[in-house]
């Protein structure tokens, strides 16, 4: 527990940027005006004078000095960006039944919490996920994986990160294993219909597998995408991450998660995905493949 706090601690709270006014253009001759609330490397968040909060993508604004010029862009782009889910903040939660191909070969159930938070040029993600299945009234999995990510953007596009895991796997004789790895990164895209960007970094790794306690130097890559379509109903996400130890057992592990996400109202939605998980050195009378397919409804926060 004392680990998780001093984590989370180091995800810091975020700064908040000073207000303005923007004026904004539409093509057919209407305007609207309001209040600045955020204006980042990516986009402008605005109150408008109804109240109604929205958020415009920066390639969209013609800015000069730090006062935005009035702009000109279409009804169908600010409808598309306030559909679009927010940028500057986002969570979900969600459950899920599931059917795994691996380790065990069984149905299970799944929950998954994730949020994220972007202020100026500082990004902070916190994924969870535990899972958790039962067969013939014994427990034959029990996995939990908690990922912290800090973002500092130095540029338009390249940024600096800080990533931290911990996670369990009995199942698969993984007590626990916890990392700590900074990185470079490169966002690809970071607009507010899609994102990917990519990361590269080293770290340390601590763990005890098959009650044996081990802890490496190792490399680390890390890829995460999305994409928004359907006016924002339907979300399309990947992320992977693949390091390698580069002592001890001098294995390789690939974590992916690849999804859809279909909104059925403004905060409820159904979704579609696949885990894929490899260890190319598993321990002893273990599966180096673990594929668990998880179909659930969540809820947008």
């Amino acid at each position: 527990m004392k680990i998780y706090l001093y984590l989370i601690c180091l995800m810091g709270i975020a700064q908040f940027v000073a207000a303005d006014v923007q004026t904004l253009h539409f093509s057919n001759g209407d305007r609207l005006s309001g209040q600045i609330l955020e204006r980042s490397a990516t986009h402008v968040t605005i109150v408008t004078s109804f109240g109604q909060q929205l958020q415009v993508p920066s390639e969209l604004l013609e800015t000069q000095g730090d006062k935005s010029k009035e702009i000109e862009v279409t009804s169908e782009e600010i409808v598309a960006a306030s559909k679009a889910k927010q940028r500057s903040w986002d969570a979900h939660v969600e459950l899920n039944s599931t059917f795994s191909r691996g380790n065990t070969d069984s149905s299970l159930l799944n929950i998954q919490a994730d949020y994220k938070l972007e202020r100026n040029r500082h990004r902070y993600d916190v994924d969870f996920s535990s899972l958790r299945e039962e067969k013939d009234g014994n427990s034959v999995k029990e996995q939990d994986r908690l990922i912290l990510g800090y973002n500092y953007l130095y540029s338009d596009r390249w940024f600096f990160a800080l990533n931290s895991t911990i996670e369990q796997d009995p199942i698969s004789l993984l007590e626990h294993r916890i990392s700590l790895n900074p990185a470079v990164g490169y966002d690809v895209w970071n607009e507010s219909d899609r994102t990917l960007n990519v990361q590269l970094g080293a770290g340390y790794s601590s763990e005890r597998v098959a009650k044996k306690d081990e802890s490496s130097s190792l490399i680390d890559w890390r890829l995460k995408y999305g994409q928004y379509l359907m006016n924002g109903d339907l979300e399309i996400f990947h992320t992977h991450q693949i390091y390698r130890n580069l002592e001890g057992r001098q294995n390789t592990v690939f974590n992916s998660q690849t999804g859809l996400r279909y909104d059925l109202t403004d905060d409820i939605y159904v979704n579609v995905q696949l885990n894929y998980d490899y260890d190319t050195e598993p321990a002893l009378d273990t599966e180096a493949e673990d594929i668990t397919f998880l179909i659930g409804a969540g809820v947008s926060l």
